[in-house]
């Protein structure tokens, strides 16, 4: 437990993009969390567990290749992503020590999320979205 290791830690729900900004790695839901840490470059592990029936009913209705913002928009895997039974602390730990130990992975992370198969990367996919929603 977190508790147990003598880490300070402080939990909070305020000034959350100044708290991404000094991060070197984080861990998210899936949600526009995962696409928030990408237009951070933030290296980001998508964790996410849903409950068995839902997880069942969805894998027979929802057919797309990945659950994160991040990912869908470039058609690959930029964000890890944890899904079910392999979102474990272990999981989510060595995706997060491979970037806080080594500044290049980290780095190769960063800019696979400015690139997409349109040449596009995350910002150009948003903007582009964007253009088409309003």
């Amino acid at each position: 437990m977190i508790s147990e290791s003598g880490l300070p830690v402080i939990l909070t729900s305020d000034r959350t993009y100044d708290l991404m900004g000094i991060c070197c790695a984080a861990a998210a839901s899936s949600g526009t969390a995962t696409l928030e840490t990408a237009l951070m470059k933030l290296p980001t592990v998508l964790v996410y567990r849903l409950a068995s029936l839902t997880w069942w009913a969805a894998q027979r209705l929802v057919h797309v290749k990945y659950a994160g913002l991040p990912n869908l928009l470039v058609n690959r895997e930029v964000t890890p992503e944890l899904l079910q039974e392999k979102a474990t602390s272990r999981g989510i730990a060595e995706h997060l020590s491979r970037w806080l130990e080594d500044e290049q992975c980290r780095q190769e992370n960063i800019r696979g999320t400015g690139r997409s198969p349109h040449g596009h990367g995350i910002r150009g996919c948003v903007c582009t979205v964007r253009q088409h929603s309003f």
